[in-house]
Formats: C-alpha cells, structure tokens, sequence
C-alpha cells in the first residue's frame, strides 16, 4: 500500500460512491489488501487485483497525496571560498561549516642536553544550520593555520591559528582552531597545545579538539612530538606525534580542520619546523 515517506498512512478511505471503508492489515506495505470493508459491515467492498480505492481523504477532507513532502535535491561542497547558488526547487538547506586546523609549534636551534617539543594545533570547530528558502550567498573557507618555524632563527615564527569557515557572513561559523606553542628557551623544554577557537554560530555549535603537548627529556633517550587536535564530529584529524631520537619536523594535519603537529628536538643546535593545519570545508544538502 503507498505510504508518504514517514511511513504514514491516509486517515479514511472512501470508495466511488463516497462510503467510508477500513484498511486491512497487511503484512507487507507494499502490497494493497484485495478486500477492504465499510464501517458498516453490510456492505463488503471487494476490489479487483492490485486495484486501489478510488479516492484518498486525510480526516478533515482534503485529498490525501502520497507523495514525499521533501526530497533530497542536490549536495554541494566547498573546499574553496565562492558563491553558494541553490538548485532550482530547493525550500531548504542544510548547511554544515569546518573551520580550519591550527599550526603546529616550531623548535628552536637550541644548544644543551635537554630534548625540546613544541605544541601541536587545535582542531577546527563545526557549525550547523537549516536554512529556509536559501538565496545565492558568499562562502568563506577558513585555511588551515601555519606550522611555527624555528628551521633558523631568521626565520623564527609562532603558529597561527586556522580560518573561520562561513555561510553568508555570519548566519554560520565555524571557527579555527589555535596554534601550538613554539619552544624558543633553553630552560622551557615543553610547548603547550593550541587551544580550540570560540564557539561558533548556528543551530548546532561544536569547538574543535584542543592541541596535544609533546614530551622531552633530559635523558637523552627519546622525544614525542604533539599530536594536532581533531575537528569536531571528526571531519578531519591531527598532525600525528611521532617518537623520535633525531630532530623532526611536525607533521600536517589531515581531513578538515585538523590541527597540525608539532616539531621536536633532541639535544642538538638544530631547530625544526610545526605541522600545518588543513584547510576548513562548507557541505550543503538541498531539499524540496
């Protein structure tokens, strides 16, 4: 028996002369009973193979249409800013925004026995909205932030954090996550991890994983790098923190919005360079 997509139903069915008739149970919906009866008993109605009544009423009269109220129409992804323009027919959109991964934290050139470590990236932040009658709107992509250099002390720069990633300016945000600390002290061995960006804005409003610290020693024996953090709802993941016994750089974050690593040293005047964080994305679902 045809049912609109929830899996509904009509409320009465009445057949050619108007007679209000009772649905039969059936085992499988898909198949229409052969025999349908009258509220009024007296008066069977049979119905000739895969035959259907000849009129469907909801309770209050109107004509009952089987058909889906919505429909998925399109999905459209933005990996790079640009303009939003929605499929002909579309009454809503469900828009879900990643902003961009936080930079890993660098190392210094560094002479002395102890092992340093910068802080890997925040994850990117999810925002999620359902727009009503959607117009051609403006996409941001927030880019993912970039991994502290501490290579060379000319070159010596701290981690930024990643893009906001929006929908029409500020009808939904989602923010980037912070960049990891950089070593830059003989005597400070440990940078912290990058905090995750404010909340954002939207129906639904997620902040990114925080960065992971790294972990030195004064042994000598091995150094761990900070693992980048992840985005919310797992759309992207952090710059993984490798153990090493030689210098390294950090690694990248991978997906959306995951937060870069940071570098580690070990016991040497050689500094080494954090992980970049990956970009931001804009995924729309389009309905009737």
């Amino acid at each position: 028996m045809p049912t609109d997509f929830l899996g509904n139903f009509p409320d009465r069915i009445v057949d050619s002369d108007g007679y209000p008739v009772t649905q039969v149970a059936a085992s499988d919906v898909k198949t229409f009973p052969l025999t349908v009866v009258e509220t009024d008993t007296a008066f069977p109605i049979t119905l000739a193979d895969n035959a259907f009544p000849a009129n469907l009423f909801n309770a209050d009269g109107s004509e009952y249409d089987a058909s889906p109220a919505t429909a998925l129409l399109g999905f459209q992804v933005f990996e790079a800013s640009g303009t939003y323009t929605p499929t002909t027919g579309t009454n809503y959109a469900y828009v879900v925004c990643v902003g961009g991964g936080g930079g890993g934290g660098f190392v210094r050139a560094l002479s002395g026995s102890i092992d340093h470590t910068g802080g890997g990236g925040a994850g990117g932040g999810v925002s999620a909205s359902v727009i009503s009658s959607p117009t051609a709107v403006s996409i941001v992509i927030g880019a993912g932030g970039a991994g502290g250099v501490g290579a060379t002390d000319a070159d010596l720069s701290f981690a930024t954090s990643g893009g906001a990633t929006t929908y029409d300016g500020t009808v939904v945000v989602a923010n980037g996550g912070g960049g990891g600390q950089g070593r830059s002290s003989a005597t400070d061995a440990i940078g912290n991890g990058g905090d995750p960006g404010a909340v954002g804005t939207g129906d639904i409003t997620l902040r990114g994983g925080g960065g992971q610290s790294g972990y030195g020693t004064t042994t000598g024996t091995k150094t761990y790098e900070g693992r980048g953090g992840a985005a919310a709802m797992g759309f992207g993941f952090g710059g993984k923190g490798d153990r090493s016994d030689v210098n390294i750089d950090g690694n990248d974050g991978v997906g959306y919005g995951g937060g870069g690593g940071s570098a580690a040293t070990k016991s040497n005047t050689n500094g080494r360079n954090g992980g970049d964080g990956s970009d931001g994305v804009c995924l729309i679902w389009e309905f009737s």
